[in-house]
């Protein structure tokens, strides 16, 4: 979870409940049917935060620094990839 803390910049929680879409779909059927009077009432009933990760600072700087890098590179080469992937496409139309 550090891992993930450091490239979000933000904290990771774990929570009590491990059903995820069941989950939220039950929770949502207990507020359609007025057990809860809200989405945010029924998730501060049943989800609890178990362990909660912060970022180390040092760490998501050089991965804010990583991103930027990246979101550069992206840029520069968004053309390139798409001249090879019609260039690709190509040679699998000609198998």
């Amino acid at each position: 979870r550090q891992l993930q803390a450091d490239v979000y910049g933000q904290p990771v929680c774990v929570i009590n409940e491990t059903a995820g879409a069941a989950f939220g779909a039950a929770l949502l059927a207990g507020v359609g049917t007025g057990v809860f009077g809200s989405v945010d009432e029924a998730c501060q009933a049943t989800i609890k935060v178990v362990t909660e990760t912060p970022p180390d600072p040092g760490n998501a700087k050089v991965y804010r620094r990583y991103y930027s890098i990246y979101q550069q590179l992206y840029r520069s080469l968004k053309n390139d990839f798409e001249t090879i992937s019609i260039a690709v496409a190509g040679l699998a139309g000609q198998a």
